[in-house]
C-alpha cells in the first residue's frame, strides 16, 4: 500500500498529440497539443522545444521559407 501511494504521488503523466487538420482551402496544418499533471512551466519549455523541433522539419521537408503557425500550450 505504502508504494502504491508513493507511486500515485510522485509519478508524472505527460501527453503530446499532433493531429494534421484540412483547412478549407485544402491545405494541411498540424494540431499541437499536450497536457501534464504537475511541474506546467517545464512542460511548456519541453513543448515549445518540440513544436519547434516539429516545425524546423517540416520547413526541411517541405522546402519552404514559409514559418508554420504553431500556437503556444497555453492558447492563442
Amino acid at each position: 500500500m505504502g508504494s502504491g501511494l508513493v507511486f500515485v504521488f510522485y509519478q508524472v503523466y505527460v501527453r503530446v498529440w499532433a493531429a494534421p487538420v484540412r483547412q478549407a482551402d485544402g491545405s494541411l496544418i498540424l494540431w499541437l497539443g499536450g497536457a501534464a499533471n504537475r511541474n506546467q512551466d517545464v512542460f511548456e519549455q519541453r513543448f515549445r522545444k518540440i513544436a519547434q523541433e516539429i516545425e524546423s522539419e517540416v520547413k526541411v521537408a517541405t522546402g519552404s521559407g514559409v514559418p508554420a503557425q504553431v500556437p503556444s500550450p497555453a492558447g492563442p
